[in-house]
């Protein structure tokens, strides 16, 4: 069968037909992959430690690289990028709105008045 349309690609009638055995990759280990950055300005990953952050309005600082912060209320770990409450004053981190209230001595009913 030939190729009918000049400029398309027609299997078996290119200039260079490229086997895949023709190509050579390295076999690697499956870890030597993971430890190499991709290029040189990925950064390493960040230690699984807890972070130190500074609070500020709406916004905050991490002063010592980290996974996690705790909750001032609860103790549980609350990873950074889940962290959506915290009060500036106090530089506390909360996991949830009711933690946040608890700390405060609010009383919230749920469920209706």
């Amino acid at each position: 069968m030939a190729n009918d349309f000049p400029g398309t690609y027609a299997p078996g009638h290119c200039e260079m037909d490229i086997d895949a055995s023709d190509i050579f990759l390295p076999i690697l280990p499956a870890d030597a992959l993971q430890s190499q950055p991709m290029n040189r300005f990925e950064r390493t990953p960040l230690p699984a430690g807890q972070a130190q952050v500074d609070f500020l309005d709406g916004e905050f600082r991490i002063l010592r690289p980290g996974a996690f912060v705790r909750c001032a209320v609860t103790g549980e770990p609350i990873p950074l990028d889940e962290l959506r409450y915290w009060d500036v004053d106090l530089q506390e981190a909360y996991s949830t709105p009711q933690a946040k209230l608890a700390r405060l001595g609010v009383k919230v009913k749920l469920g209706g008045v």
